[in-house]
């Protein structure tokens, strides 16, 4: 069972007698530890009792049955331990763990815009560069492309890709890139605009690269019409300099 609070709580109960008495009283203590209790490292522990009255001499046992255990869990931060805005690439290698690896190859000649890097509590850093032509980069029609780059552990597969959490990934299909195997595959929006993705790995750092905007539209139709150069951009990728 799992209550939300300002913290969550894992409850054990055991040993419990199925009878209103107990039921009552379970509850009556589960609501006093969400308004009263702060949950502290160790377990809190609770001992439900009932009466029992003996005859004739109507002495008065207490007989232990239920026990209820609050655990503290450890909550996972939504948020980055770190997040930094950069607007310069040297800038952004400056700050990250690894090397940065940046295009030589930028269909349309986009500009780099601007970039971010967040570090989280699990040891990943991500590292995102933007580029865009110019006007609202928020607008469908404008061309983006925006390059991540991931050190962790996690090695990506088709699962890995299919199980995002913001991302609907179709058609998924298997590409060699920079020998290496790869993934290509699409994600549809009518607010932002259908995206074209390609994502692999190298060593510890996994790589993706999205274009979206007024190129020619992926769809369900034609969902790798932009897998050329995303593929052209990946191959030029280099350490910065």
């Amino acid at each position: 069972m799992v209550l939300h609070n300002t913290r969550l709580f894992r409850l054990e109960i055991r040993n419990i007698k199925p009878n209103m008495y107990i039921n009552g009283l379970i509850l009556a203590l589960i609501i006093t530890s969400l308004v009263a209790c702060e949950p502290s490292k160790a377990p809190t522990t609770f001992v439900a009792t009932q009466q029992i009255h003996s005859t004739p001499a109507k002495q008065i046992t207490t007989t232990p049955v239920a026990v209820l255990t609050i655990l503290p869990s450890s909550p996972i931060s939504p948020h980055p331990n770190k997040y930094v805005e950069f607007s310069s690439l040297r800038e952004a290698q400056a700050t990250t763990k690894f090397s940065l690896m940046v295009p030589q190859f930028i269909p349309d000649v986009l500009p780099f815009s601007k970039g971010w890097i967040a570090d989280w509590a699990d040891g990943r850093e991500i590292v995102r560069i933007w580029y865009t032509e110019p006007g609202n980069p928020l607008d469908a029609n404008t061309k983006r492309i925006d390059i991540f780059q991931t050190l962790t552990d996690q090695a990506i597969t088709p699962d890995t890709i299919s199980q995002q959490y913001k991302e609907v990934a179709l058609d998924i299909q298997k590409v060699q890139v920079r020998n290496e195997s790869g993934w290509t595959y699409l994600e549809l929006s009518a607010a932002m605009g259908n995206t074209a993705h390609l994502t692999w790995r190298e060593g510890d750092i996994n790589y993706e690269i999205d274009m979206t905007g007024n190129w020619p539209a992926p769809d369900i139709n034609n969902p790798h019409i932009l897998d050329s150069k995303l593929l052209q951009i990946a191959q030029s990728l280099q350490p910065l300099k």
